[in-house]
């Protein structure tokens, strides 16, 4: 025989047979002694969609924030655009001495500097697109997001009814048992 194996003992005697199990008599539920508030706050389908809603709501807490900033955002980028705007306007009206003095400052003539704050002033109304997607894609989230606690909470409320009407049930049971 190898190193390590034993041989299987043999089995001397009969395997014990197994007594079926007397089931206990149902004790009540230990919650129903409490209030009626107590139980329904306690019921386990009341927790866990109590906590799929506050789950929900920070998510839409969320998507609502991300939804403010990109407004903030698109809301800079429309005044950087004016800003840029009002240069171009300052710069195409321009005189030949006022040319002159943009060349000595910049090192380019007016109407190249009007061409870069044109091409910049595109470049960020192109973001401004961008994030007024992004915004709109935010709050498309929250108001779906919103929808589905409404349906959460017709859940939670229905679970709250039937925990309500079993602690109901079970207390008219007990007055019944208190009269005999």
């Amino acid at each position: 025989m190898p190193k390590g194996v034993y041989p299987r003992r043999p089995r001397m005697t009969k395997p014990l047979a197994v007594a079926k199990k007397k089931e206990a008599p149902k004790q009540p539920d230990p919650r129903l002694k409490g209030t009626l508030y107590e139980y329904m706050d306690s019921d386990p389908e009341v927790l866990r969609l109590d906590t799929q809603r506050n789950e929900l709501r920070e998510l839409i807490n969320h998507s609502i924030q991300q939804s403010q900033k990109a407004c903030h955002k698109v809301a800079e980028y429309y005044r950087s655009i004016q800003v840029l705007q009002n240069q171009v306007s300052a710069y195409q009206c321009c005189s030949a001495e006022e040319d002159e003095a943009v060349k000595e400052l910049t090192g380019q003539y007016a109407e190249i500097v009007v061409e870069g704050f044109t091409a910049v002033s595109d470049e960020l109304y192109g973001s401004m697109v961008a994030q007024s997607r992004l915004l709109t894609k935010h709050h498309d989230t929250a108001t779906e997001m919103k929808a589905s606690l409404d349906t959460l909470f017709q859940k939670w409320s229905a679970a709250r009814t039937r925990a309500r009407k079993e602690w109901e049930d079970h207390q008219a049971k007990l007055e019944k048992q208190e009269a005999k």
